[in-house]
């Protein structure tokens, strides 16, 4: 029996998920933690495809937030049997808007709206780029980081929200709700000019752009060239979009209006309770409400509801519905009570704490540490702080992005995967091309002998080089000498700053930090490690048979989003499928709001412990 037929058998045992497989037209399905979103959407997309309701030279567009997630849903369709790039796009929303949206329309806007060659702006280039707008007002950049962001943030968010794409204007000079800092230190700002000499000095200055104003001119491109959007939504008829509550209000805008003119059917699927991107981005919860009222108006389909949990015990589904506001309506499928222990550490130091608890977990497959701050800060535990610490206890852990150099790049990310197959590990050597004929600038190259003797190039240079025990620093070294020489990492650089800056980064720290110095290949970028090191954000669309939570209350309240630490907490709290523990160091009237609120929590299989200075534990009461 084939993938598919054996999963479509699981979905026809789900009434809620069998209603929104069948269901004709655009449908919106909500779809809590656990509720096998991952699942329904890709056999819905296959669907689509055997059913040739999709039909080539047609395709289907699936989008979503992170290239993370995106390569997840690939991975699923190709269990599936019915991945295919020449039938499908699958990936994030501004690589869709870039090549599917901007790019064709070049000749049709006026000359100087796309940089050419098109490039995306480094950080570096952003912050001159918003130091240069704040002194046009008189007012000047911060010095701490942590205030930048701030700033960069409410410019997104005002940006995001207040854009009017046929005048290519805003709507206000204000935003409603901006973070503490600009409260304090910007008042009487006028957001749209500072956003209109942001965008001149990218323009002029740096000639790249940033990836808001990759939205924007999408959405402008959408909504003043009908004959071009017609031309997009005749190529791209059926458009899946997972996560749908955390995508930027202007692609909220795209579908809406795409919808509205009745060119395309969308599945869009997400969780308002999980939308966590409120304060970095501009995304709202009510979004996907707002799209599910419009499908119900034009199509007259109702939204769905998946009620069932197929992660969590019910008494973790009703452990984690403590932090929000009210209960949600998912019921467990799971028979057995999954263990949920809250652990007060007085005067124990985390690492103590956090290492005792991995040494417990015996053959457990998947375990996650996950932590509010990836970064150090004065006040909150980050994992900048615990990483070090885990590995001297000679824990084996590996963190989803490295401190010491980061892996938010696609060239980062890449090398892992190069990492991996020359490893030995589950990559397919034709998985690493479409990045490798990027990097040399081969995209939509005609020449196929030019093409191929570069990925020829590629293979016989990791031929050399498949042997997991190397030393990294060895690794990468005798790979810049065959494939990622200067000349190349400079002429990318031109296209990708951040990237090859990142790059930089990591050669450094394998030569001057101790704990990458010795580092194999085979634990770069590995995915098969026992225990993940991650942010509450980054564990988003994940799950593990053990997850350990620290420090609830070190969430940062947002004043512009009053509910997203309580979201973000439920995000947390709901990755676990066995065993749960919340770790939290506050003590009397130090205690945080959710600290009060889980201590005084009535679930069954809950057990509460605290921690001394020797690491010893004592169940309360005891």
């Amino acid at each position: 029996m084939s993938e598919y037929l054996k999963r479509l058998g699981k979905i026809e045992q789900d009434n809620n998920q069998r209603a929104a497989f069948y269901s004709e037209g655009s449908q919106v399905v909500i779809a809590g933690p656990g509720s096998g979103k991952t699942y329904l959407l890709t056999m819905k997309m296959a669907k689509a495809l055997l059913e040739e309701k999709v039909r080539y030279p047609q395709k289907i567009a699936c989008i979503t937030f992170s290239r993370q997630l995106a390569e997840k849903l690939v991975k699923e369709l190709r269990e599936l049997g019915v991945y295919d790039s020449e039938r499908m796009y699958v990936g994030t929303i501004h690589a869709f808007c870039i090549a599917e949206i901007i790019l064709p329309a070049v000749n049709l806007l006026p000359p100087g709206s796309i940089p050419e060659p098109f490039r995306i702006a480094s950080e570096k280039e952003r912050k001159d780029a918003l130091s240069q707008a704040l002194q046009k007002q008189g007012k000047s950049l911060p010095k701490k980081d942590g205030a930048i962001r701030d700033i960069e943030s409410d410019l997104d968010k005002f940006r995001r929200r207040c854009f009017q794409p046929e005048k290519k204007d805003f709507s206000s000079n204000s935003l409603a709700k901006v973070s503490d800092y600009s409260q304090r230190a910007l008042q009487g700002l006028d957001w749209s000019q500072l956003a209109g000499d942001y965008h001149a000095y990218l323009e002029r200055q740096v000639h790249g752009m940033d990836f808001v104003q990759i939205e924007m001119l999408a959405l402008h491109i959408l909504k003043t060239k009908p004959a071009l959007a017609r031309t997009l939504t005749a190529r791209y008829p059926w458009w899946f979009v997972d996560e749908f509550q955390d995508l930027s209000p202007l692609f909220h805008q795209m579908v809406m209006h795409l919808v509205e003119q009745q060119l395309i059917s969308v599945f869009a699927i997400g969780d308002p309770n999980q939308c966590i991107y409120e304060d970095l981005q501009g995304s709202k919860p009510e979004t996907i409400h707002e799209l599910s009222d419009t499908v119900e108006r034009l199509c007259q389909n109702h939204p769905i509801t998946l009620q069932k949990n197929y992660r969590s015990s019910q008494n973790l589904i009703e452990f984690s519905n403590l932090v929000l506001d009210s209960p949600t309506p998912y019921q467990s499928n799971q028979k057995h009570l999954a263990e949920i222990h809250y652990i007060q550490i007085k005067d124990c130091p985390y690492p103590q704490s956090v290492s005792q608890i991995l040494m417990e977990q015996g053959n457990d497959k998947h375990i996650a540490v996950l932590m509010s701050q990836r970064r150090k800060s004065q006040k909150v535990k980050s994992i900048e702080d615990l990483l070090p610490e885990l590995e001297r206890l000679g824990m084996d852990l590996r963190p989803d992005k490295d401190p010491d150099y980061g892996s938010n790049t696609e060239l980062i990310e890449w090398l892992e995967k190069v990492a991996q197959w020359c490893s030995g590990d589950e990559v397919y050597f034709y998985d690493l091309l479409p990045f490798w004929n990027s990097f040399c600038q081969l995209e939509g190259e005609s020449d196929n002998a030019k093409r191929l003797e570069i990925e020829r190039e590629l293979f016989h240079a990791l031929w050399t080089l498949r042997n997991g025990e190397m030393l990294l620093k060895d690794w990468l070294e005798q790979l810049c000498q065959a494939v990622l020489t200067s000349s190349r990492l400079e002429e990318y650089r031109r296209l990708r700053p951040d990237d090859v800056e990142e790059f930089e980064k990591l050669m450094a720290a394998v030569s001057t930090k101790e704990r990458l110095q010795n580092k194999a290949l085979h634990s770069f970028g590995k995915q098969k490690s026992q225990i993940l090191l991650t942010t509450f954000y980054s564990s988003k669309g994940l799950e593990f048979d053990t997850a350990i939570v620290i420090d609830l209350d070190s969430i940062r309240k947002s004043q512009s989003a009053p509910d997203l630490h309580k979201r973000l907490a439920y995000v947390a709290l709901s990755r676990a499928k066995s065993k749960l523990y919340v770790l939290d160091s506050k003590q009397g009237n130090l205690q945080g709001d959710f600290a009060k609120i889980l201590q005084g929590a009535s679930v069954e299989q809950l057990e509460f412990w605290t921690c001394d200075s020797q690491g010893k534990s004592t169940r309360r009461n005891e």
